[in-house]
């Protein structure tokens, strides 16, 4: 959208959606003359702690719309649980089902929130392959705080609190993850927007390969 000449900042939209509607509702509604989305500019998309709330077939049904639409144009940046399987995951996910996040199925339906569906980095990582984002980078968040997340950011968060449960913190970094995804095409090269931001040993990320798992079928 054009600039607001009044404040000099670019307009800023809030639009509530259920996203557990068909995708193309979203988009109908981000593509009007009020929003302007534009699919063809490059576009960041975030999802904090999104995906868990959703069923998983109705992530997956947005997941694969944005990755047709915007192609090569989209980047995903991706927060989440991975419960995993053992005792911390499990005790997680107790508690988030006493407070009403984990829901079973109904009755008529196999599908299943994406939080418990998804338990694993990879699983994650293998649903984003499997919903069209062929280029696929992520780790636990204990390992995006170590290689991640700069040195001097970390002495300044190291300095803003004295953390007693240290160990508790690592059982919480370890069972949280990080992922970046893109979709590269045989158009593209490594100076686009998708090879910069998910390559591994490289700005602005540093994602380290021992330390983080990739899926690439371009």
């Amino acid at each position: 959208d054009d600039m607001d000449t009044e404040s000099g900042l670019l307009p800023y939209h809030l639009i509530g959606h259920d996203l557990r509607l068909p995708p193309s509702h979203l988009f109908a509604s981000l593509q009007s003359s009020h929003h302007g989305f534009d699919p063809s500019v490059p576009t960041l998309f975030v999802m904090e702690c999104v995906q868990m709330y959703m069923p998983e077939s109705s992530a997956m049904s947005l997941l694969t719309a944005i990755s047709s639409m915007c192609g090569a144009n989209a980047l995903l940046a991706l927060y989440d649980p991975i419960l995993g399987s053992d005792g911390f995951g499990r005790v997680m996910e107790q508690h988030l089902t006493r407070a009403g996040v984990v829901a079973p199925p109904a009755k008529d339906s196999n599908d299943q929130l994406c939080l418990t569906a998804s338990r694993t980095l990879d699983s994650q990582l293998d649903r984003l392959v499997g919903c069209g984002w062929n280029t696929v980078v992520g780790c636990d968040m204990l390992a995006a705080y170590d290689t991640v997340v700069e040195a001097e950011q970390r002495r300044k968060a190291n300095t803003v609190e004295m953390l007693d449960e240290v160990e508790e913190w690592v059982l919480i970094m370890r069972h949280y993850c990080f992922v970046v995804a893109g979709v590269s095409t045989p158009a593209t090269n490594d100076s686009n927007i998708v090879q910069h931001f998910c390559s591994v040993g490289k700005p602005p990320f540093g994602f380290v390969e021992a330390r983080c798992s990739v899926r690439s079928s371009t």
